[in-house]
């Protein structure tokens, strides 16, 4: 027979699931219900299928954000949200890359491209030549 305490916990994780696909946080969710994210977590780890309609739920959520994203991209007129798409759709063409080109007059240009980092902390820099900088000067110009 289900306890009071189970009826709780169990009106509780729908209203979860609710505000999860409607793209509130799990910590927003939880203090929705009066829980700690903590509790969300253990109950996830718990119940195999409230860990699945999390799950789903939280796909729902991004789904929706997608279709908004595009809709705004495709019809909406905003080139923010097409420029976004395409970075995150097409990152071979999209990528946010800078290119900075380093020369002396009259000699074949140094290209450095400095690319996004694919991880938290890790850059990535590849050069075509390496750049020879100019020898140290005591800072006064001969040809004044």
């Amino acid at each position: 027979m289900e306890t009071e305490a189970d009826i709780e916990r169990r009106t509780k994780k729908d209203v979860v699931i609710s505000l999860l696909e409607k793209g509130c946080t799990i910590s927003g969710a939880a203090g929705a219900v009066g829980v700690h994210r903590a509790t969300l977590y253990r109950w996830r780890d718990r119940d195999t299928d409230f860990a699945s309609r999390m799950e789903g739920a939280l796909d729902k959520a991004v789904a929706a954000v997608k279709q908004k994203l595009f809709h705004l991209a495709t019809q909406g007129g905003n080139l923010t949200a097409a420029i976004f798409f395409l970075c995150n759709r097409r990152k071979d063409e999209w990528s946010h890359v800078q290119r900075i080109q380093l020369a002396k007059p009259e000699e074949e240009p140094v290209q450095i491209v400095i690319a996004p980092a694919k991880a938290p902390g890790e850059i990535e820099a590849s050069a075509t030549e390496s750049p020879t900088l100019p020898e140290p000067t005591d800072g006064l110009d001969s040809t004044r």
